[in-house]
């Protein structure tokens, strides 16, 4: 699978299917980078490569009507997420690489997180079923789309905020692409990665 393609079907697999929430039943254009977000889990990717040849606005556009080849917007720019400011709580985490080992893309997963099998990650980078050691608890569903990806890094700054996943060291303004996951709650404590 291209680049391309991953990344289009990541963007695809973070449009929330909740009617309930129409805002995040698209695609969204805004800082030059397309979006997707289902409130769990927010994809971020230039769009070179995916639009080309497209003027894009700050709007929601549809995920069908891209993934065609024409895009049209469908809402005006008052419905956008501000992705900068979901990653903006990211600020002083900590680096590290990170292996999301192939198979884990190729299960098949239950329809909710609540599907009771998380995935932890390690001081070290390291993706175990068991809690123990664990900086953080995941859904695997949701990081699934990395799955088989070399030079990953993760950014985590405590066990309760967003986790962000890069191919680079580069910042996020420059990035080509950026992955964003809530973790799953594993403790009652806020304590920071790194600390005793």
């Amino acid at each position: 699978m291209s680049k391309l393609d991953w990344r289009f079907k990541a963007l695809a697999t973070c449009v929330s299917k909740d009617a309930a929430r129409y805002h995040l039943n698209h695609i969204g254009f805004n800082h030059g980078k397309l979006y997707a977000t289902d409130g769990h889990r927010l994809m971020v990717s230039k769009p070179e490569g995916l639009v080309n040849g497209y003027s894009l606005e700050d709007r929601l556009y549809s995920a069908g009507l891209i993934k065609k080849g024409g895009i049209a917007p469908i809402m005006d720019e008052s419905r956008l997420i501000d992705w900068k400011q979901i990653c903006g709580t990211i600020v002083g985490a900590k680096k590290i690489p990170i292996d999301i080992p192939a198979w884990l893309g190729n299960v098949k997963y239950k329809s909710s997180a609540r599907s009771g099998h998380p995935i932890h990650i390690t001081a070290n980078g390291h993706i175990t079923t068991d809690e123990t050691d664990a900086l953080i608890a995941l859904n695997p569903e949701y990081i699934s789309v990395l799955a088989g990806k070399d030079g990953l890094f993760c950014y985590i700054k405590d066990e309760l905020s967003p986790m962000l996943f890069m191919d680079s060291s580069m910042d996020m303004d420059s990035a080509d692409w950026f992955y964003v996951v809530m973790p799953l709650r594993m403790g009652k404590s806020k304590k920071k990665v790194g600390a005793a």
